[in-house]
Parts: structure tokens; C-alpha cells; sequence
């Protein structure tokens, strides 16, 4: 008979997450610029993977509900472009097929494809992401982006529900729009009689996804009461939790958001539908890669001896937990060297069980009572040689450099000595285990030795009964009746070893775990959960200032920086011994194969050796300017009807009412807004753009009073500013391919007639063979081209209209035409100009080499196409070129930008006369008005025109 195939869950050439390629490659060009994702609240900023995760999400979000009209079936089109799994339901409940429409026997995954996870590691920060996306889903249909719906948010349980609420009131605190979070009980009395304050706040509907069925029942809704068409924002935090009812709540979710939109957030998915909707990706493996989060170093120890209930494994027993207080001992050693930086490392230890009589954690502390009183020189030294051996043999398990080791520090742990790891860990030499309870904590004991007045330990379980009654007989017990227990206060208490089961792991947040014990803990589904968000809370990092990610991420002025980052390689690492290694393992590199569906390679173009040419960029200086100075057409935009309603509000409400409802603590600011409304050219009325909320719409309005314009500051010498070429995505298959065209084009020669008829004399090869060698002007790969161009700042040039495999190329239909003409006149600019160099630009990444404007009362940046150096003498031109053809709503603000910056004007740089020009390459026979001709350059005009520029 022949062997069974292996089939794994997902074929090798399936992208496992889908939408994340999606917003990332497809959707990069969507307009984000009326949103703002950087503050939070008073005392908190976005982190940047945060923005990046919010940005992602409202590219779906735009292109969804306004390219793609909502249309499911066209929507999931763009999903097929990278091939996944079958996600359709193959067989749908009762209750699914009441809602969807089924084909067949199945209900076809495109029928709820309008849902997006955010798959974000334990310490990430996902509440906050979670607040700024209701404030943005807000901001967004305010502004008519995306259509008005209700918003609704589900988590698992009490706890997490409260929690988040007390993060939403600290966002409140000075906001002139706040959240208001109401119980989902409440939903029809404030739907139907609101409140007066309804058009100020954020209406939140919020309620634990456990109890949300078909039916009511005491505190259980029925979701139909909300369905309300399927019209809602859902917003679901690590709901996919609790019993078997789970399937059947998610369905529920799916049909409350039918007709408008899903949002899972969780730190631990496995459902194959929410990987491959994954907008953002921050699994522990991810996290770690991009600096936030400790790196993972798993032991081949296991605790297994642990399992034996039995005596006759003590020896095994004891070498395991000396050996996770060495390296507690070895962490605490290097934070020495650290004052006032990283964290006081811990111990934190797992267990399946705490009150039976044989409970993980009561052997754990049967043997931390053993080590104390019975040391055996024997066993610490062999648990030393282990961990050195380890550190020579084992890489990091997560990390951010291929096969990272530890082994340059093995050497250390010889350093450490019974006595010295006691005074460490234990804070004295000798002593016995006394426990400390305050009657008030019913889940607390900790332990301290009664030489030492600081305790070391904590147990943290449910109910301390069976311990005190049972365990610590024989043990003193000390009363405390301090305020706060010790749990409650851990990032400032003298605990090193924090003991206890499932319990704890939600309520925590500290930096300070860098050992990570399991004891016992099984592999089933939800023991992975747990295991999973257990390692994310033990990876948070605070390394230097406060900052939040490892040392070697941050730009930092300290002297000793390399000594620095010696010793917080041990703060940054997190130790982890299980009871089941390889379960551990196969957690953590199942995650990172995840990532791997994503099979694009970054590869980078060769940079042009510039030799003695010096290319010039501009660089700019800010102003505060009013807007009440601006002209008519750069003033904030809005339409006729919301003119007429500003113009009767303002006309209704006295000043000082007006002031104090919008928050205008400064007179002359409010002085200024009126002053700026009341002027000819204040308002532009378009009546594309139009405000469903006043409030919202005076509110961006106050952001405007006064605004930042740009004037030129100096020139600088091109360094780093354009990297786009160091970008290049290649799909995972044709890298090899790619680099052979690569390597053919950088090799490639263009030599005269002449050259070509002297290299087949000298070679003695025929006048055609000699051309195919020497006359290569372009490279051609499944439509796309590979041209190598000594005046572009980087090569090869690659340009392609229909490239599948290839990121980040050229690829606008006119930009190719223009870099085709361009092509035919080199020779003509080389005999014009003294040397000449050109560079695509790259608006995502080359972010410093622009032209500010200012449209709708805002600056923004101006990215042409394409920035040419053409020198003649000491004098350097500066020219920006934009081959995009007329877009009449566009080009003339840019236009305005560059007149007031740089028309007939001249400037000065280390003895270069320098002029900055700007053009539009015209590929149809459109023009812009009278006004703007002049900018315009067709392609029978275009040699000329450059060539006019000395």
C-alpha cells in the first residue's frame, strides 16, 4: 500500500495572511491624509507599528467602501490575486444560512469578506490601537469617507470590559470629543431619546461577547434587538474566547456587521478566516523582529522531572530549579551595570495546579525550601555546566539575526556562586522561609527569609486556604496589613520568583519577567492560548528613557552605548524552560511560518556611483502664518450647505458661548477664527467635500486658525534621502530570476558602432554576435525591462505596466512614456550639460525630497515624479518633473507651492548657482488653463525644454 501523502494545513505557494499584502502593495496609493493617527491623549503618542496598523486598516476601509462600493464579490477579486486557502464554510449552521446566501451546500467566504484582525502580541498596546480606531471610524464618517453606522465593541469578560473603559477615560481627559461607552442594555433608550450631548461624544456600545445569543436571558442579549440591518462597526477584543458556544458567537458577530464591518483583535489567532484577513501582523515572532519586544531563548531543560509526583527524581528536580535561579541570578548580575535603565529581572512560574496535595506549585516550593536549606555543590555545579553548554550549542529561539547565539557569555556563569546567587535572589546567605499574609489579599502569600527584612517570593492563586492550613505547617507565618498587595505593586517591590496558575496572567502589566517557567502546563487549545499570551506579557521591553524598544533600535547620545548593549542583552532576552519543549517550540515557529505566507523579498538596486558630481536637494524652514492671509482657493474647503448652516450657528450663539463649547481657551485665538471666517476668502465652497457633523467640521477648522507654511530653509548634499531603490519587493519564487537580470543588466555594455566593430576584430567573433554582446540597451522579463541608465541615481531602472512578482518598480503608464522619450535624448543633454543625473522619487519612502503647497487651509507635501541635477559651469538646476498628465483638482495648488518658493529666484550653495524648476510631462492633448501653460511640456517639446534650462 502506498504511504499517505502529508497534507498540511496550507499548500506551500498559499499566502496564509491575505490582507495585509492587500493594503500594503495594492492599496498604497489610498489618500490618508484627512485622518490623523499620531496623538492619543494628553500624556500618550501612537507608537509607529501602532499608526502603521491604523493605516493599513483605513486603506481597506477607504478603498472598500468607495472604489469598491461595498461590493463584496468585487472586493474579494483583489483577494484572489494572492492565492490562500478555501475559507468558504462548508458547512454552515442554521443560523449562517438565515442570514447569508448560501451556494449550494455551502456559504461562499467572499459573503463576509468585509472584516479585518489585528493580530497583536501581548504588551502591544492593542487597547490603545482599539480607542484610536473608534476615534478614527468616527472621524471618518464625520468626513463622509465611510458611511455613518453604529459603533460596538465585545471582549471576553468583566475584567477586560473594565479595563478598557478605564483606558477611555484617561483618552477623555481634555478632549473636546470624547468617547461615551454605553451598555448594550441601554442601546434602544439611546438610540431612540439620546441625550442633549449625543452630537458631541462618541456613542460606544459596548458589552462582554460571552453573553450575546439568540435568545434574553437575565444579563444575555438577544443580538437580534441589534441587528439593525447588519448597519455596525464591530470591534471584537480577544472575543473569540470562552466555551463551545464560540462558533456560533462568531457567526453572530458576522451578522451584527453584515452590511458594515469586523474588526478582531487578538493576540492569539489560529482560525485560518482571521489570518488570512489579518490587516497588521504582530504576533510575538514579528514583534520581536522589529525591536519591541525580548528576544526568546528556549532551553533544551525541561521540567520534566516535575511530572513524577514521586521522590525519586529529587536530584532531577533540584538541578531544574537551580538551574532557572542561576539564570535569575545571571540577569540580576547584569542589570547591576545598568542604573537607572531596563527593569529588576524576575521569575515568574507557571503551574497547572496550586491547592491538591500534590500541586505543581507546592512541589515547586518544596523544592525552593530544599535549595534554601540543603545545598548540594554537586548539583549546582552540573546545573552551571548545562546552561553553559546550552549558551556554546542553542540560538535564540526568536530573534532578529539568523542564528543569534548567547555563547559569548557562558563563560560568566562561573561567576556565580551558591552564596552570591542567595544574596541576590533571597537578599541574605542563610536563613529559613517565612510566608507574609494580609488578611485583606485572599490570594496572596509572599515569602521572605527571616535574616532579611525583603521579601523574594510571591504566590499568587485564587484561594490561599489549603496553603496556610496545609503547606506551611511548620512554616512562621507574619500578618501584613499594608494598603496595596504585592501583586498589585510589582514593578517597584523587592519580588524575584512571582508563583501561581492561570489566575494572573490577564491582570498584569510589567517589564520585568526574564525567566518564563511551565510547569506541567498541557498543549490542548486553550492551555496554547494561554502559553502564547503568557510569553507576550513576559516580552515587554523599557529599555532608556522609557523607550519601548531594545537598545539597538534607538537612536540614542551615550557614550558607552556598545558597553550598554552588553549588558542588556541579558534584560532583553527572555529565558523560558517548560515542562514540554517541544510544545513551546512549535507555538512560537508556527507563528513565524505565518509570517512566512507573505513571501516577498526586500532586495535593493545598486546606488550610481556619483564620483565628484554633487547633487543639491532643497531643504525648508516653518512659519506660522493665519489663515486668514491665504487666497480664496487654498482656503478650507466645505460646501454650500455646510456654509449656510456655519454661517447661521455662528450668527445664533453668542461669542463667549461659542468659545466655550468649542473650547477656545485663548481669546486671540478666538478673536483669529472669527476674524478668519468673517474675511472674503476665508471659505472655498466645494461641494465634493461636505461635513455630516458641524462640530467636526469647526473643529478642523480651529486646527487651521493658524498653520505651518514653508518657505526655503538652505540646500543640502544628497545622502540618504531617496531609498526607495532599497525597497524593491521581489515575490519569493523569481528572486533567483530576478538577481540573474540583475547582475545581466549592471554587466551590461551600449558601445558605439565603431566600439562594437573593433570588440569583434579583437575577439574574433562576428559584427551580430558582437552587437548582442555590446550593444545592450534593455533587458526584457516576462513584460518587464531592465535598463541600465549611467545618469539615474540608481540601477537598473525597471519599469513594467503588468508585473505581478515585482514591487515598488516603475509602473505608471505615463511615467514609462516619459522615461522612454527621455531615453532618446540622452546623448543631446550629455553634449548640452557638463554631466547630468536623474532619480525617480518615491512619495512612501522618500519623504524628504518634496515641494510644499498648501490646499483646503493645510500644507502638504508635493512629490513629483522624477528630480533631474543638470550642471553647466558653477550653476546647478534643479528640476522636478511630474509625468502624470492634467489633473485640473491637483496640479495648480502644487503649482502655487513652487512659484511662491522658488519662481525667478536664484540661490546660493558653496559657490553653485542654483535655480529649481518644476514641469508636467503632457501625454494627452488636455492642457491646463492659460495661467499654468508654461508648466506644461508635451513630448515633441520635451528636448528642448531641458535642454533651454543651462
Amino acid at each position: 500500500m502506498m504511504a499517505k501523502k502529508k497534507i498540511s494545513l496550507f499548500d506551500e505557494h498559499n499566502y496564509k495572511i491575505v490582507l495585509q499584502q492587500l493594503a500594503e502593495l495594492e492599496f498604497i496609493d489610498t489618500d490618508l491624509s484627512s485622518l490623523e493617527f499620531k496623538s492619543f491623549s494628553t500624556s500618550k503618542e501612537m507608537f509607529e507599528y501602532q499608526i502603521e496598523a491604523l493605516q493599513n486598516a483605513f486603506k481597506v476601509l477607504l478603498k472598500y467602501f468607495n472604489d469598491f462600493k461595498a461590493d463584496k464579490e468585487e472586493f474579494y477579486k483583489t483577494y484572489k490575486k494572492y492565492p490562500h486557502a478555501n475559507l468558504d464554510y462548508t458547512k454552515p449552521s442554521e443560523l449562517l444560512l438565515e442570514y447569508f446566501e448560501s451556494t449550494g451546500k455551502r456559504v461562499e467566504f467572499s459573503k463576509l469578506i468585509n472584516r479585518m484582525g489585528f493580530w497583536m502580541t501581548m504588551g502591544s498596546g492593542k487597547t490603545i490601537v482599539i480607542i484610536k480606531l473608534i476615534e478614527l471610524l468616527d472621524s471618518a464618517m464625520n468626513l463622509g469617507l465611510i458611511p455613518k453606522k453604529n459603533i460596538m465593541f465585545f471582549t471576553a469578560n468583566e475584567n477586560l470590559l473594565e479595563r478598557f473603559k478605564k483606558e477611555v477615560e484617561e483618552y477623555n481627559l481634555l478632549k473636546s470629543r470624547t468617547i461615551d461607552t454605553i451598555s448594550l442594555k441601554d442601546y434602544e433608550e439611546r438610540q431612540t431619546q439620546g441625550t442633549i450631548f449625543d452630537s458631541q461624544v462618541i456613542k460606544l456600545f459596548c458589552y462582554r461577547s460571552d453573553l450575546l445569543n439568540e435568545e434574553r436571558k437575565e444579563n444575555i442579549l438577544d443580538f437580534k434587538d441589534y441587528l439593525d440591518g447588519g448597519d455596525n462597526y464591530i470591534i471584537l477584543d480577544e472575543a473569540h474566547k470562552g466555551d463551545k458556544e464560540d462558533s456560533k458567537r462568531q457567526q453572530i458577530f458576522s451578522i451584527l456587521s453584515q452590511n458594515g464591518f469586523l474588526f478582531n483583535f487578538s493576540a492569539t489567532f489560529t482560525d485560518e478566516r482571521d489570518i488570512a484577513t489579518t490587516v497588521y501582523n504582530l504576533n510575538q515572532a514579528v514583534w520581536v523582529q522589529k525591536g519591541y519586544g525580548k528576544k526568546l531563548f528556549l532551553l533544551d531543560n525541561d521540567l520534566k522531572a516535575f511530572k513524577n509526583k514521586t521522590d525519586l527524581n529529587e536530584n532531577e528536580k533540584q538541578k531544574s530549579l537551580i538551574k532557572s535561579l542561576i539564570l535569575l541570578a545571571y540577569a540580576k548580575e547584569h542589570k547591576q551595570n545598568l542604573k537607572n535603565m531596563y527593569h529588576e529581572p524576575m521569575m515568574v512560574v507557571f503551574t497547572n495546579s496550586v491547592n491538591t496535595d500534590d500541586a505543581d506549585a507546592k512541589l515547586f516550593f518544596r523544592q525552593l525550601n530544599l535549595f534554601i536549606n540543603n545545598y548540594d555543590d554537586t548539583i549546582f555545579k552540573k546545573a552551571i555546566q548545562e546552561i553553559k553548554d546550552e549558551f556554546k550549542h542553542t540560538n535564540y529561539l526568536v530573534t532578529d539575526k539568523s542564528g543569534e547565539m548567547i555563547n559569548e557569555f557562558a563563560n560568566e556563569l562561573d561567576n556565580i556562586t551558591y552564596d552570591s546567587l542567595k544574596l541576590s535572589i533571597f537578599y541574605a546567605k542563610t536563613g529559613n522561609i517565612e510566608a507574609i499574609i494580609n488578611p485583606k489579599e485572599k490570594g496572596e502569600i509572599a515569602f521572605k527569609l527571616d535574616s532579611s527584612d525583603k521579601p523574594f517570593g510571591l504566590l499568587k492563586i485564587g484561594d490561599i486556604s489549603s496553603w496556610k492550613n496545609d503547606e506551611l505547617d511548620g512554616f512562621k507565618i507574619v500578618d501584613t496589613f499594608k494598603d496595596d498587595g504585592y501583586f498589585k505593586s510589582l514593578n517597584d517591590s523587592s519580588i524575584n520568583i512571582l508563583i501561581g496558575s492561570r489566575s494572573f496572567y490577564e491582570g498584569w502589566d510589567t517589564t520585568r519577567p526574564n525567566i518564563m517557567l511551565f510547569l506541567n502546563i498541557g498543549m490542548d487549545k486553550d492551555a496554547k492560548k494561554f502559553v502564547t499570551q503568557s510569553i507576550g506579557r513576559g516580552m515587554r521591553v523599557e529599555s532608556v528613557n522609557g523607550n519601548r524598544q531594545r537598545i539597538s533600535y534607538i537612536d540614542i547620545d551615550i557614550d558607552n552605548k556598545s558597553a550598554i548593549q552588553k549588558d542588556a542583552q541579558t534584560l532583553e532576552t527572555l529565558f523560558i524552560i517548560s515542562t514540554n519543549k517541544e510544545a513551546i517550540q512549535s507555538i512560537i515557529e508556527w507563528q513565524e511560518e505565518q509570517n512566512k505566507g507573505i513571501d516577498w523579498v526586500e532586495c535593493s538596486l545598486k546606488k550610481t556611483d556619483t564620483k565628484d558630481k554633487i547633487l543639491y536637494i532643497p531643504t525648508y524652514k516653518q512659519n506660522k502664518i493665519k489663515s486668514s492671509t491665504l487666497s480664496n482657493k487654498k482656503s478650507f474647503k466645505l460646501s454650500k450647505v455646510n456654509k449656510e448652516q456655519l454661517e447661521f450657528y455662528l450668527n445664533s450663539i453668542p461669542k463667549e458661548i461659542f468659545a466655550l463649547r468649542h473650547q477656545f481657551f485663548n481669546k486671540n485665538e478666538c478673536d483669529e477664527f472669527y476674524k478668519w471666517i468673517n474675511s472674503s476668502n476665508s471659505l472655498f465652497v466645494d461641494n465634493n467635500i461636505h461635513y455630516k457633523s458641524l462640530d467636526m467640521m469647526i473643529d478642523k477648522m480651529k486646527q487651521r486658525v493658524y498653520l505651518n507654511k514653508s518657505d526655503i530653509d538652505s540646500f543640502k548634499i544628497l545622502q540618504d534621502e531617496i531609498i526607495h531603490f532599497q525597497k524593491i519587493k521581489v515575490r519569493a519564487d523569481k528572486k533567483d530570476e530576478f538577481d540573474t537580470y540583475i547582475k545581466k543588466s549592471l554587466e551590461s555594455q551600449n558601445l558605439t558602432d565603431e566600439e562594437v566593430f573593433l570588440k569583434s576584430k579583437e575577439e574574433g567573433i562576428s559584427l551580430s554576435d558582437a552587437m548582442k554582446k555590446y550593444q545592450v540597451d534593455v533587458l526584457e522579463l516576462d513584460n518587464t525591462k531592465f535598463r541600465k541608465l549611467s545618469q539615474h541615481y540608481y540601477n537598473p531602472v525597471i519599469t513594467s505596466e503588468n508585473n505581478d512578482w515585482l514591487k515598488n518598480i516603475i509602473s505608471n503608464e505615463s511615467e514609462i512614456i516619459f522615461l522612454d522619450e527621455l531615453c532618446s535624448i540622452t546623448d543631446n543633454l550629455d553634449k548640452q550639460f557638463d554631466w547630468w543625473m536623474f532619480s525617480r522619487i518615491n512619495e512612501h519612502y522618500d519623504k524628504k525630497v518634496y515641494i510644499p503647497y498648501i490646499e483646503n487651509g493645510m500644507e502638504k507635501p508635493f512629490y513629483p515624479d522624477f528630480i533631474f541635477w543638470l550642471q553647466k559651469d558653477d550653476n546647478q538646476t534643479i528640476l522636478f518633473f511630474d509625468p502624470k498628465g492634467v489633473k485640473f483638482t491637483d496640479y495648480e495648488h502644487k503649482v502655487d507651492g513652487y512659484k511662491e518658493i522658488y519662481e525667478s529666484k536664484s540661490f546660493n550653495k558653496n559657490n553653485t548657482k542654483i535655480e529649481v524648476k518644476l514641469a508636467f510631462y503632457k501625454i494627452s492633448e488636455a492642457s491646463g488653463g492659460k495661467e499654468y501653460a508654461k508648466y506644461w511640456v508635451s513630448k515633441d517639446e520635451l528636448k528642448n525644454y531641458i535642454l533651454g534650462l543651462v
